[in-house]
């Protein structure tokens, strides 16, 4: 088997000449024997052998990768359906699996690679998840005499930003997309906070429902939102590869100091644009306390997020970065991020 590394991806230089096979999914054996010429020999591996065994039965098959603790596992999966005993008859008989597993944990493993160890199943459901948010958020807006017209317009708001941040990240760094680029799984005090707002809204919505029937204020944090989320998308888009969800500690070879167009007028306006959206996504709430407690814990967030980038950026840039730290704000309120000086 191919080695693996401790985030489950095949190490190239010890990648045996039939891993080809693993990656490409539905694939002849016989034409990749061809492919690696007959005088190799063919090569003794169980779960090349267990997909010979399907072809002998003349099944075209497909490959699913499953993750287990300790090791990965590579499932030749029937094109047609089968049953799952001979598809264990197969695994048995070729080494893939043996007595010390039980059934019961043999039956999940094969069910978990068929319905769910698909490459991009995180981002369908991800996506899918947005989606419905999104819609139910538009009907809810748009419900005549509503009073939940607020929260409606919360779940659009919220849902345009991740599924936005997964868009806009697979058109500037295609090759770092990944599931974490919706941002939904942040961390844990951006789940807590989005719990703690719904907490506040139901509670207000309870005891003085009057107050979530203010839609000018609603309407100003939906121009809040809107705005900061227009700022921050543009300020991806400028910046386009050398932007980063991440603080980069080593610089890459592409990674240049961007200080036109949107960034002539701010250093850092993607924090801008969340700043200000994170404030607004309560205001839309008509929540008091939340909207409070989000413009200091975003700006306490930002004002250390800042310092952190900029002793790298300087690293990075030295001078140049100096030079323009000096004619050009943050453009968050009294942060002015780190000085060599």
């Amino acid at each position: 088997m191919p080695g693996v590394s401790n985030d489950g991806q095949i190490i190239e230089k010890t990648r045996p000449p039939c891993a080809r096979v693993f990656q490409m999914g539905t694939v002849s054996v016989r034409e990749e024997e061809e492919r690696m010429g007959k005088n190799q020999g063919t090569v003794d591996n169980p779960y090349l052998s267990c997909v010979k065994a399907l072809e002998e039965q003349n099944t075209r098959w497909r490959l699913k990768r499953c993750h287990v603790p300790g090791k990965v596992i590579y499932f030749p999966i029937p094109m047609r359906r089968e049953s799952f005993s001979t598809i264990l008859a197969n695994f048995e008989h070729h080494g893939a699996v043996n007595e010390n597993t039980n059934t019961h944990s043999r039956f999940l493993s094969y069910l978990i690679s068929r319905k769910w160890c698909g490459k991009h199943h995180q981002i369908v459901w991800r996506s899918c998840f947005l989606g419905i948010a999104l819609a139910s958020g538009l009907k809810n807006s748009f419900l005549k005499d509503n009073q939940l017209f607020s929260f409606g317009w919360y779940m659009s708001v919220m849902s345009l930003f991740h599924f936005s941040e997964f868009f806009v990240t697979s058109i500037i760094r295609p090759n770092n997309l990944s599931p974490e680029s919706f941002l939904l799984n942040h961390s844990k005090a951006y789940g807590m906070a989005a719990l703690t707002s719904w907490l506040e809204y139901l509670v207000e919505l309870w005891f003085f429902p009057g107050l979530k029937n203010l839609a000018w204020i609603s309407a100003f944090g939906l121009f809040l939102c809107l705005g900061g989320e227009i700022f921050r998308k543009t300020a991806m888009l400028t910046a386009f590869h050398n932007f980063d969800h991440l603080i980069r500690i080593c610089r890459e070879e592409h990674h240049q100091l961007v200080t036109s167009g949107i960034y002539s007028l701010c250093r850092h306006p993607s924090y801008v644009g969340w700043f200000y959206w994170s404030i607004g996504t309560q205001v839309i709430l008509c929540n008091p306390c939340c909207a409070i407690a989000y413009t200091i814990i975003s700006w306490k967030f930002f004002h250390e997020r800042i310092f952190e980038e900029e002793m790298t950026l300087l690293h990075f840039f030295g001078k140049g970065y100096v030079a323009y730290q000096s004619k050009v704000p943050t453009g968050l309120p009294l942060i002015k991020g780190y000085s060599a000086d």
